[in-house]
């Protein structure tokens, strides 16, 4: 959803891309899968981390 609005619909396999977590969240991510099932899992580019800190 955004805005209140749907925005995709379907299995998360095939609704999940990258495309749509840009357009949800502003946010450049790859899309993985996993192993056990499929699921997508995003992970967020490497420029859009945050910098770690030195514990």
């Amino acid at each position: 959803m955004k805005d209140g609005l749907v925005v995709a619909h379907g299995d998360p396999r095939e609704v999940v891309t990258a495309d749509l977590v840009r357009t949800l969240y502003g946010l450049e991510a790859d899309i993985l899968h996993a192993p056990a099932d499929g699921s997508p899992v995003v992970v967020p580019a490497a420029s859009a981390r945050p910098p770690r800190h030195a514990a």
